[in-house]
């Protein structure tokens, strides 16, 4: 069992050492999203000392468009910090959580949750065409190079319409460099979602966390809507 004292530095570090060189900046980002011994020093590292505030805002977007009881899919949930900020401000919604780490589904205490899945979101996921009212994806696309083929997967198991609200670090939020984020031009990422059936309404930048170095890094907010063909 690892000391919850650990802090997350040395615990990050203590990982580190059993990579390999060899992994791209992605592969090591992945590898510690998947590493169920950092999922107890994720929330507190994030939210408590490094300050994110990215979940909130999408709360915030996500009860201004939420019908009454509609179905979203929180891709990406990790321990359910969007689920938590939602129910803060008493939404009603009905979340299912998919996240490529066990471990962080498991640490989600949020009674707006009724599934839990783990998957890869690159990949097919296990829902029914037009299963969800809406979509939400709150800090993935910083660890995904091609967001292409989940753009087409959220097409699919969305109603005609439906909300999709996501997070990204545009290309010039030089702090996610070498860290094994990705940062992605807004161009690439309007093309691909707007090829694969989705309008893209607006966007607004908003700081989503404090960078030791770098100071508050801002993330693009993105609203875009699931076309009704």
């Amino acid at each position: 069992m690892v000391s919850r004292d650990l802090t997350w530095s040395v615990f990050r570090h203590l990982v580190r050492l059993g990579m390999s060189d060899r992994q791209s900046d992605l592969e090591k980002g992945r590898a510690y999203a998947e590493d169920e011994r950092l999922s107890a020093f994720y929330e507190r590292h994030l939210v408590d000392e490094c300050r994110y505030r990215a979940h909130e805002r999408v709360a915030d977007m996500v009860a201004s468009l939420a019908r009454q009881g509609s179905h979203w899919l929180d891709v990406g949930a990790g321990t359910g910090l969007v689920g938590r900020a939602l129910e803060i401000i008493g939404a009603d919604v009905v979340l299912a959580a998919v996240d490529i780490s066990s471990a962080m589904l498991d640490r989600i205490e949020c009674k707006l949750y009724q599934g839990r899945t783990q998957a890869d979101c690159r990949q097919p996921l296990p829902w029914s065409d037009q299963t969800f009212d809406g979509a939400l994806a709150c800090g993935l696309f910083e660890h995904v190079d091609d967001a292409g083929p989940l753009f087409r997967e959220l097409a699919r198991l969305l109603k005609r319409g439906a909300p999709f609200i996501f997070t990204f670090p545009p290309s010039d939020a030089a702090a996610a460099q070498g860290k094994g984020l990705v940062a992605h031009h807004e161009s690439d990422l309007r093309r691909q979602l707007e090829a694969s059936g989705f309008a893209w309404l607006e966007q607004q930048d908003w700081p989503a966390y404090r960078d030791v170095r770098a100071g508050w890094v801002t993330y693009r907010h993105v609203r875009a809507e699931r076309g009704r063909s």
